[in-house]
């Protein structure tokens, strides 16, 4: 349906420039390119369904995949976006803003830091028993208290906004991040 409507607007666009002679091809050319950036972006921005629409159908077989391939999907497209402490939006993150942002794109809402996820979710304990899209948890500042958190990716990888890198980037879940791994979270498992 989408593919329709901008066939239809790039005719409109092409029929308007031959009948009136006032639009130049370069005009047409730059509306045409707007009309597919303007789609491009609110396709991007479409969660793949709310909570309350999954919890009225919960026969979806695949859904908990689809919300932990959504979320990823939206957190790997803020890679290289600066942090900022506090951040919560394109102009920057931080990592527990970074996590609310991803999930709150799919339609479900955290807690705003770190330790309050840590403290909501049922925790999983093992590295090995984390799924994509899981919430990662560390204790970097103080012991006994969760100071940062990501999300994991798969194959020992996982997604955050660093201070240490100064962007949201992937790490790999050894040395540093291995010794201060605190647990992670199945979100999803309370809303699915």
């Amino acid at each position: 349906k989408m593919k329709k409507t901008i066939l239809l607007m790039l005719i409109a666009a092409s029929f308007m420039s031959v009948s009136k002679g006032n639009i130049s091809f370069d005009k047409q050319k730059k509306m045409e390119e707007e009309i597919v950036l303007q789609t491009k972006e609110k396709e991007q921005e479409k969660p793949v369904s709310t909570v309350a629409s999954v919890t009225q159908n919960k026969s979806m077989g695949s859904t908990e995949k689809k919300y932990r391939d959504y979320i990823i999907k939206v957190a790997k497209s803020k890679i290289g976006t600066p942090y900022v402490w506090g951040g919560e939006n394109n102009s920057g993150f931080d990592c527990s803003g970074l996590v609310q942002y991803s999930y709150k794109k799919a339609g479900i809402n955290t807690p705003r830091v770190a330790n309050d996820m840590a403290n909501t979710y049922e925790r999983i304990y093992r590295a090995r028993d984390l799924k994509p899209g899981d919430l990662i948890f560390f204790e970097t500042k103080e012991a006994g208290r969760i100071s940062h958190t990501g999300m994991y990716i798969g194959n020992g990888y996982f997604i955050h906004a660093s201070s240490a890198y100064k962007q949201v980037t992937i790490s790999k879940l050894e040395g540093f991040y291995a010794e201060h791994f605190k647990g992670g979270a199945n979100i999803l498992k309370q809303y699915l």
